[in-house]
């Protein structure tokens, strides 16, 4: 089943995807990750249990802070 619960980039905790970076939001502009519900899909599902490549380690989705 291709839903967000099943998603390697889904964040049970927070109900967050980590799929794209996180976009402003809110009166204050600050960055966040998408919200979605578990039974939520996007199109761009990759299994949980998938194994990750070199490629995708090299090329993961870092948030990079700065104050």
């Amino acid at each position: 089943m291709e839903t967000c619960s099943h998603c390697r980039f889904f964040r049970d905790e927070l109900s967050e995807c980590r799929r794209n970076a996180p976009v402003p939001a809110g009166h204050r502009q600050i960055a966040q990750w998408p919200k979605v519900k578990v039974n939520d899909g996007c199109g761009e599902f990759i299994s949980a249990a998938a194994t990750v490549t070199d490629d995708e380690k090299r090329s993961s989705y870092t948030l990079v802070a700065s104050k």
